[in-house]
């Protein structure tokens, strides 16, 4: 997008608006909790999701159009549908004693393709035309979801129960009303993911604008942190089950601000070395941090019996949340500020840092009861 004279408060715009169409991933929760149907709805979102996947390349041109919004946004749909059920089924079928090995497993095999993503993109994006790259990405999106929906195991676990989706709801409110767990959760999944994700969709723009990357280096930043933070994973989780669950993801995060900083002395005196040590602390602090936040979401959710999966899409929607604001509020700082991307990732940290408040909280109750 930017290559083809996209602003990057556009792009931030543009990617970042679709992340609503996330919100019908409660549906199929409810439905997954209420009737134990899962195989259906995988295979409703993964075609959505790949008809999103395909129709992108129809619409990088003219620049801010809405056909792009709604393919990122079919794309975007059926992908969060996809992830929501899978975690709710794996919380399912396992143990509470389990799930923080389901939870470093799921992290690490995400990062995995992140980072296989971030190499195999690197190497062919210059080399090929888009709509191929797009067509060629399509067919390993589909491929690997084909094989996910076949593969999925219906939980026999007593989770499923008799519920509307109005009292289904009714009864996700009144848990969030009187149980300051799950409340504190989700204002820390909602003011999070903004310190997080501001930079997500602007990276590949910043670089490009301060420092005159081309095709081939753009793909390099987004290989060297997603790398980082695979093979840092498993750190977290040891950390986590060493000490306290509280220690890696504070580590982390504060490891991913340092990085955020460096960004901004990198652009003031144009050092790309500056640049790169902020990217490794990054990749480093996200892979730390990332995996004992899954753990703790999960076990939170399996705490509340027959609102499992309900929870963890209601939960999945303040972090789409969190991400739809980062996006917007990234767009209008930089739309502000004539792309002040300095104002933007310190705005980003401060985030970070205030997520920590609720987080403090969530896990001095979760140990208590637990």
């Amino acid at each position: 997008m930017k290559f083809n004279n996209w602003r990057s408060d556009q792009i931030s715009f543009y990617l970042g608006l679709p992340i609503i169409f996330e919100f019908i991933r409660l549906i199929f929760s409810h439905y997954y909790d209420s009737k134990n149907i899962i195989r259906p709805s995988l295979i409703f979102a993964l075609l959505i999701s790949s008809i999103g996947i395909f129709s992108m390349q129809f619409f990088i041109l003219p620049v801010a159009n809405i056909g792009l919004l709604i393919s990122v946004g079919l794309f975007y749909m059926g992908s969060s549908i996809l992830t929501t059920l899978v975690d709710g089924n794996l919380t399912k079928i396992s143990a509470q004693g389990d799930r923080g090995r389901i939870a470093a497993v799921i992290q690490v095999f995400r990062l995995s393709g992140f980072a296989l993503g971030g190499i195999v993109g690197s190497i062919l994006y210059p080399e090929i035309e888009f709509g191929n790259f797009l067509n060629l990405f399509l067919i390993i999106y589909i491929t690997i979801g084909l094989i996910s929906v076949l593969s999925i195991e219906k939980s026999e676990n007593d989770y499923t129960y008799n519920a509307d989706f109005r009292s289904n709801l009714k009864n996700l409110f009144i848990l969030l009303k009187e149980n300051n767990l799950p409340k504190l959760m989700t204002i820390f999944l909602m003011v999070y993911p903004i310190g997080l994700y501001m930079q997500d969709l602007i990276f590949e723009p910043f670089v490009i604008d301060v420092f005159d990357f081309d095709k081939n280096n753009v793909g390099s930043v987004v290989t060297l942190w997603t790398s980082l933070t695979l093979i840092f994973t498993p750190l977290g989780i040891i950390i986590g089950k060493k000490t306290k669950i509280i220690i890696p993801i504070f580590f982390g995060s504060s490891f991913a601000t340092i990085g955020l900083m460096l960004f901004i002395i990198s652009s003031m005196i144009n050092s790309i070395s500056i640049l790169y040590g902020g990217l490794i602390l990054f990749g480093i602090g996200n892979g730390i941090a990332s995996g004992p936040a899954i753990e703790l979401m999960l076990e939170v959710c399996g705490s509340y019996k027959n609102l499992v999966t309900v929870l963890l899409g209601f939960f999945g929607l303040m972090t789409t949340l969190g991400r739809f604001l980062a996006a917007i509020l990234g767009a209008l700082i930089l739309a502000i500020t004539s792309n002040n991307y300095q104002f933007l990732f310190l705005i980003e940290s401060l985030f970070i840092f205030v997520g920590y408040i609720p987080l403090y909280f969530v896990i001095r109750i979760f140990e208590k009861n637990n």
